[in-house]
């Protein structure tokens, strides 16, 4: 917890990642929820990604990932447009 406590004043956000999902390696997102939950707790933000290079992939899991995280209380998400990070609502279904 030390180390998320250390990075959330940096106002950068934490990345979900769903690809190893993409490549059947995983079954769920990372991080783990306990390490998502510890960040929800000291104020960090994130963003999703998928770290892919297949554009049929690109949002592989995030339909899983964005419900992961408004389940543990996220209400919104990062997105990057140009060199400005934004928020905007989670959408989860």
């Amino acid at each position: 917890k030390t180390a998320i406590q250390k990075l959330v004043p940096l106002n950068k956000p934490f990345e979900i990642n769903t690809g190893a999902m993409s490549r059947g390696v995983k079954s769920e997102p990372y991080p783990s929820s306990e390490i998502l939950k510890m960040i929800f707790e000291c104020g960090g933000k994130i963003i999703f990604s998928s770290d892919c290079h297949d554009a049929d992939f690109l949002d592989f899991g995030f339909d899983m990932a964005e419900k992961l995280a408004y389940d543990i209380g996220f209400r919104e998400q990062a997105i990057i447009k140009g060199n400005k990070i934004e928020y905007i609502p989670i959408d989860a279904k």
